[in-house]
C-alpha cells in the first residue's frame, strides 16, 4: 500500500514538474515578448525624447528668427511712420499753399476782370463819340467805316471773354441750394429764351426726369449746350435738337443731339479746353472757346457727375449729361 502512494507521489511530481517547466516557458516567453516590447518602448521614447529636443531647437531657432524679424518690422514701421508723418506735413503744406495759390489766382481774376473792363467801357464811348462826330462828314471812306466796326466788335468780344472768365473762375467758389427740378420745364425756358433768327425744331423724346439739382445752374448748363447746337449748324433753317434720358444703377443720363456737321473724334477732348474753337476766330466771331469748358467744370465739381460728348461725328453732335441717381426725385 505504501509502494502505490509512493509511486503515484512521483506521478504527481512528474506531472507538477512538468506543469511548472510549461508555466516556466511560458513565463519565459511572456517575459522575453515583455523585454522586448520594454525595448520598444525604450526606443520609442528616445526617438520622441530627440525628436522633441530637435522640435525645441527648431522653435528655439524660429523664435529667434520671428524676434529678429518683429525688431526689424518695429524698425521699419517706426521709419515708415516717420515718412507718413512727414509726408502728412509736406502735403498739408501743399495743400495750404495750393489754396492760397488759388485763392490769389480767383483773386486776380476777378480783380484783372474788373479792371479791364474799365478802359474797355472807355474805348467803346470814345468809339461811340467818334460815330456821332463822324455823322457830320457825309463821305467816309469804308475803311474807316471797317475799322470802327472792327474796333466795337473786338471790344464787345473783350466783353464777352471777360465775363466768361469772371464766370469761370467762380465756379465751385459759390454754394448753389439744390431744389427739386422737372428738366422739361428748364428746356422751355431755355428755348423760350432764345434770340437766334431762326428757332431750332425741338423734340423731346420719351418722358424725362425731375432732379434734387441748383435750378440756376441746370438752366445754365442746358442753355449752353442748346445755344452751341443753333450756333455751329450748318444749315439754320434745318436745326433739330432731340433730347431724350437714360438711366442706369449709377447715372442719370441726359442726351442733347442735334443734326448738324458733327465733331471729329480727335477734336473731342479740345473742346472742353478754354479758348480752344474749331473755327477760327475771325470766321466764328460768336466763339470764344470757353462755354463747354464752363459747362463741364460745373457738372463735374459742382454736381458731382459727368458731362461727355458722343463719338458720332457723321451723325450730327451727341451731348451727354451724367447725373449721380442719387439726385432723382421719383414722380
Amino acid at each position: 500500500m505504501r509502494k502505490d502512494n509512493t509511486s503515484m507521489n512521483k506521478q504527481e511530481l512528474l506531472e507538477l514538474k512538468q506543469s511548472l517547466e510549461s508555466e516556466n516557458k511560458a513565463l519565459s516567453i511572456r517575459l522575453q515578448e515583455s523585454e522586448n516590447k520594454n525595448k520598444l518602448l525604450q526606443k520609442r521614447i528616445a526617438r520622441e525624447r530627440e525628436a522633441r529636443k530637435e522640435a525645441e531647437r527648431i522653435l528655439e531657432e524660429k523664435s529667434l528668427e520671428l524676434y529678429q524679424a518683429n525688431t526689424k518690422l518695429a524698425y521699419l514701421n517706426a521709419d515708415l511712420e516717420n515718412t507718413i508723418r512727414q509726408q502728412i506735413k509736406e502735403l498739408e503744406h501743399n495743400v495750404k499753399s495750393l489754396e492760397k495759390a488759388n485763392n490769389d489766382i480767383r483773386q486776380f481774376t476777378y480783380l484783372a476782370s474788373h479792371d479791364l473792363k474799365t478802359p474797355l467801357r472807355a474805348i467803346g464811348s470814345l468809339i461811340g463819340f467818334i460815330e456821332q462826330d463822324l455823322q457830320q462828314y457825309p463821305k467816309i471812306s469804308e475803311d474807316v467805316q471797317e475799322c470802327i466796326f472792327l474796333i466795337k466788335t473786338r471790344v464787345n468780344r473783350m466783353h464777352r471773354l471777360l465775363n466768361s472768365v469772371l464766370e469761370y473762375s467762380r465756379i465751385g467758389k459759390n454754394k448753389y441750394v439744390a431744389e427739386p427740378v422737372t428738366i422739361k420745364d428748364i428746356i422751355y425756358d431755355v428755348t423760350n429764351s432764345l434770340s437766334f433768327e431762326h428757332h431750332p425744331e425741338i423734340k423731346i423724346n420719351g418722358r424725362l426726369f425731375k432732379i434734387n439739382i441748383s435750378q440756376k445752374r441746370i438752366y445754365q448748363i442746358l442753355k449752353h449746350v442748346i445755344e452751341n447746337a443753333i450756333k455751329y449748324h450748318h444749315d439754320s433753317q434745318k436745326i433739330i435738337i432731340e433730347i431724350y434720358a437714360e438711366k442706369d444703377d449709377k447715372w442719370i443720363k441726359l442726351f442733347i443731339k442735334d443734326n448738324g456737321p458733327g465733331i471729329h473724334e480727335k477734336y473731342h477732348e479740345r473742346i472742353f479746353q478754354i479758348f480752344q474753337t474749331l473755327e477760327t476766330k475771325d470766321k466764328n466771331k460768336e466763339s470764344i472757346g470757353i462755354g463747354l469748358p464752363i459747362v463741364r467744370r460745373i457738372v463735374e465739381e459742382e454736381m458731382n457727375g459727368r458731362f461727355l460728348l458722343e463719338p458720332n461725328e457723321d451723325q450730327g453732335t451727341t451731348f451727354v449729361f451724367y447725373f449721380p441717381i442719387e439726385a432723382m426725385i421719383p414722380w
